[in-house]
């Protein structure tokens, strides 16, 4: 049973986009619209607003500026 709740609202939003374009006429350059929307301006402020809403206690803002600081030098190693 929680499963299928987890992946409802997924199933609901699909539905949600097919009735908007196919019932309702919105064309493709709403949904492009929506999408960089979505993209460029939701997620990044969902994103953020997690992460200051996550209590992080000091030994693991330690690990998690090592962790950083690793994938930073990796990355600059590499290219």
């Amino acid at each position: 049973m929680s499963v299928a709740l987890l992946v409802l609202p997924d199933f609901l939003l699909v539905a949600l986009g097919w009735v908007l374009r196919h019932r309702l006429g919105f064309t493709r350059e709403f949904f492009a619209g929506c999408e960089r929307l979505v993209y460029f301006v939701l997620i990044p402020a969902l994103l953020f607003q997690s992460i200051l809403r996550t209590p992080i206690s000091a030994g693991n803002a330690v690990l998690l500026l090592q962790a950083a600081f690793a994938v930073i030098a990796a990355g600059v190693a590499l290219s």
